[in-house]
């Protein structure tokens, strides 16, 4: 029979991959969403500044807003990655 310290240590090996497999699980998916969120509203604001609900200062404005959110998200995701 296997020695308890051993049983518990494998024990909670396990519980801990599983816990930062379920996370990086959880990043993933949140950067996929965020990266399918940001296309449709890339389009939503194309469509309103055509149909001239935006004017072109609040489009730019808006525009910059979503690109800078998305460099931000990006760089977070390269930094993580680099470690």
């Amino acid at each position: 029979m296997a020695h308890p310290i051993i049983v518990i240590a494998s024990f909670l090996t396990t519980i801990k991959s599983t816990w930062e497999l379920s996370r990086m699980v959880r990043r993933k998916r949140a950067a996929k969403t965020l990266t399918t969120e940001a296309k449709s509203i890339y389009v939503l604001l194309k469509q309103a500044y055509s149909k001239e609900l935006l004017l072109e200062r609040e489009f730019d404005y808006l525009f910059k807003r979503l690109m800078r959110a998305e460099a931000h998200n990006d760089s977070r995701y390269t930094h993580r990655a680099s470690w």
